[in-house]
């Protein structure tokens, strides 16, 4: 009987390739051993042989860094940041990503493992995380408090504190994730300097009728140095607009185009269509005659607003005492 034996030619490769690591320990062990043999057949004594004899850890040395018995290397993906890099498997996972700058940190989350044997894997997914603390300066806006002084006109108001921003200084948490902000969170403050509240006394003083007939001088009729007959007159405090305050074409709560020669008042105080004469009591040059045709919203009570076709004038007139005569 015949017995036929079929070989496979993989098959014996591969277990050539398998078994080729003891094989190669064994051919060095084998010439080590004929090199110590022929040494003692030439009749060399124990002394050059303990001499000769090569150390025990250099073989291991030797075997372990040689390229033939290691695995073959492999180069592993890296994904950290956004970027991918590539590590060697030879040495273990630390050195290989310190060799590349990453150095892994508590609050790195590492896929699959920090700990794992780079030979077993393909690739690694690093989550980078920083925490920084950065310390944010914040104005602390100040309050207007207003409160009603029945010593002051009604419609006037008089400023007895500026206000004046404070300054906040805020210790912020911030949570990083592969560099990309994804949190933060206030942990501590402290007020460098604190905020000044604005306070404004607000008058609620109403002109009796009798003040107001001594004001008018009980009289009507009356005649002034001015050239012009009156029926009263009453002091008050005027401001100035210009054109610049409308968009387009400024017209008047009465309906004509405002101009100079035009003023804004509080009806309840100078009717609307009433013509007056104004002179400054400070200096500035008197309006003059004028007609009251407009009003405003911040027109309330004993103020007039004097229109000016000059905005730069309107700007240095400011706010001013004036006098108003009421023409008959």
């Amino acid at each position: 009987m015949n017995i036929e034996f079929n070989y496979d030619e993989r098959m014996i490769y591969l277990r050539f390739g398998k078994y080729s690591k003891i094989i190669i320990i064994v051919l060095i062990i084998a010439s080590l051993s004929i090199v110590t043999g022929f040494t003692l057949l030439n009749g060399s004594n124990i002394e050059e042989i303990e001499d000769r004899e090569v150390d025990t850890q250099v073989i291991n040395s030797l075997i372990k860094e040689s390229s033939l018995l290691n695995d073959e290397n492999k180069l592993v993906s890296v994904y950290y940041k956004g970027k991918e890099y590539k590590v060697s498997s030879i040495k273990n996972l630390k050195e290989s990503l310190e060799e590349i700058g990453i150095k892994l940190s508590a609050n790195d989350l590492v896929f699959p493992s920090k700990d794992v044997d780079p030979n077993s894997i393909n690739y690694l997914l690093i989550t980078n995380y920083e925490e920084k603390t950065e310390e944010v300066e914040k104005p602390i806006p100040f309050e207007t408090i207003e409160t009603q002084d029945d010593n002051i006109l009604k419609g006037e108001q008089v400023v007895n504190v500026e206000g004046e921003e404070g300054l906040l200084k805020e210790k912020v948490l911030k949570v990083f994730r592969n560099g990309k902000l994804i949190s933060e969170k206030k942990v501590s403050e402290e007020i460098i300097k604190p905020a000044v509240n604005k306070e404004v006394a607000i008058g609620t003083k109403e002109v009796e009728a009798t003040n107001l007939a001594e004001n008018h001088n009980n009289s009507s009729n009356q005649s002034s140095d001015l050239g012009f007959s009156y029926s009263y007159y009453i002091d008050v405090q005027a401001t100035a607009y210009d054109a610049s305050v409308a968009d387009g074409i400024p017209y008047t709560a009465t309906g004509t185009i405002a101009r100079p020669g035009v003023i804004a008042v509080d009806p309840s105080v100078i009717p609307l269509g009433t013509r007056v004469y104004i002179e400054s009591l400070d200096g500035w040059p008197s309006y003059g005659y004028a007609v009251a045709e407009d009003t405003g919203s911040a027109i309330v009570g004993h103020i007039v607003d004097l229109f000016y076709d000059s905005h730069q004038t309107a700007l240095d007139f400011g706010r001013r005492s004036v006098r108003v005569y009421i023409l008959d």
